[in-house]
């Protein structure tokens, strides 16, 4: 008798573990969510730290790749795609690459670059980064937290409309320490620490390029 209730116990056990790491297995597969509310409040925190009032308009939109910013009728639209930035999250464990992503898009606005949609200018891609890095310093976030979307969706050797991942991670540095030293309150240095082999330009963009002796693209505003 005591051997077959040690036997039904061990089995009980073994269930009862199989059905944990279920779980366990199941959390990890299903990322955290933004939803709507959750992302116009963090639209309304990073507008907040430009001194401005939000109004733009924040819907989720699974047709969107990743993330939009946009003009309809009078609106100023930011779409996001929930799965896009909830794998975004998993990813980096931390939220603040959701708000970069968002603060990215803001720029974009602020910067009048919806206003030509049609417009292909990798530099202003750059200038939203930099806008990133800036406000997610003034928001409390680390250079590894303002970095981290970037470093998960970034593409390493960059696309038609998009420079390439260390570019981009560059600007988003930028950002984020002349936020640091304006806190400080250090004067700007514009000193170029490094030498650089050609100057790079491209059709219709006003921004000009760096290619340094290490074969790297780098930019300055």
């Amino acid at each position: 008798l005591s051997s077959t209730l040690a036997g039904m116990f061990q089995a009980m056990r073994s269930m009862l573990l199989f059905l944990l790491l279920s779980g366990t297995v199941m959390l990890q597969a299903q990322p955290t969510r933004m939803n709507e509310a959750a992302a116009k409040e963090a639209v309304h925190r990073i507008v907040r730290h430009s001194g401005l009032l939000p109004n733009f308009t924040v819907r989720e939109d699974p047709e969107v790749r990743t993330a939009n910013a946009y003009i309809k009728g009078r609106e100023r639209v930011i779409a996001y795609n929930p799965e896009f930035i909830a794998g975004i999250v998993d990813s980096t464990r931390t939220d603040r690459a959701a708000v970069s992503i968002l603060a990215h898009e803001i720029a974009h606005h602020l910067l009048g670059h919806t206003l030509d949609p049609e417009a292909l200018r990798p530099g202003d891609e750059l200038a939203c980064d930099r806008y990133s890095g800036f406000i997610l310093y003034h928001m409390g976030a680390t250079l590894e937290e303002s970095l981290a979307a970037i470093e998960v969706a970034g593409n390493v050797h960059g696309t038609r409309s998009h420079p390439p991942k260390h570019a981009r991670s560059a600007a988003i540095r930028q950002g984020w320490e002349e936020a640091r030293n304006m806190a400080l309150r250090r004067e700007p240095t514009f000193t170029v620490q490094r030498e650089f082999q050609f100057v790079v330009r491209f059709a219709g963009d006003a921004n000009t390029y760096y290619v340094d002796r290490a074969g790297c693209l780098v930019w300055f505003n």
